[in-house]
């Protein structure tokens, strides 16, 4: 975790891996959720009782649940380095 910027008073970026497949993606999402649960039940009770009563009505949803991949397992593959002339970031 770390600063967004000096001038951000009180923000953070949280930098996750990049996950290797949708398995990966999937539970890096739910562990997410839960934390982001874990934090509500703690800081904000009062929030998070009227969150759990609106997102009951549609009950939990794990859209990435739905993706169908056939496309096997990731491969690495060597780029070219660019030259530092050119580049805009």
């Amino acid at each position: 975790m770390i600063p967004a910027s000096e001038a951000a008073a009180g923000g953070y970026q949280i930098r996750f891996s990049l996950p290797q497949s949708l398995g990966e993606l999937r539970e890096q999402m739910h562990r997410i959720r839960s934390g982001l649960v874990r934090m509500l039940t703690l800081f904000e009770p009062d929030r998070l009782q009227s969150l759990e009563e609106l997102l009951s009505t549609f009950g939990q949803r794990e859209t990435l649940a739905r993706l169908r991949t056939t496309l096997g397992e990731p491969r690495t593959e060597r780029l070219a380095a660019a030259s530092a002339a050119g580049v805009v970031h």
